[in-house]
């Protein structure tokens, strides 16, 4: 295996978009850390997730009970090798209008 390449995953939620992002990140949390993350409207999210080797095939097998996971490679290894894992995430229920909603404030 060659581990210095980067891991792209793809998922499909079909959940209420601010409460997967939430368990989805409870879930990484578990398992590795993530490094940043990126919102696409309210479409997708892109999360770069640093993660021991040894610990990827947990978290993707958690993340896969959660998530509609599309042709990712599912890895099982034993090494503690830091690995970069690049996960793309499509919101189902989306409307691609992300505008958040302020209240109005005198002033």
């Amino acid at each position: 295996m060659n581990r210095n390449k980067n891991i792209y995953w793809k998922g499909y939620c079909h959940e209420v978009r601010n409460i997967a992002i939430y368990n989805i990140q409870q879930l990484i949390n578990k398992h590795g850390y993530i490094v940043s993350y990126h919102m696409y409207s309210d479409m997708e999210i892109s999360i770069s997730i640093e993660i021991e080797e040894r610990n990827i095939g947990s978290l993707y097998g958690n993340l896969k009970q959660y998530l509609d996971m599309s042709d990712n490679q599912e890895i099982e290894s034993p090494a503690k090798t830091e690995r970069l894992i690049l996960f793309s995430i499509t919101f189902a229920n989306s409307t691609g209008d992300m505008s958040i909603e302020s209240p109005h404030v005198p002033g």
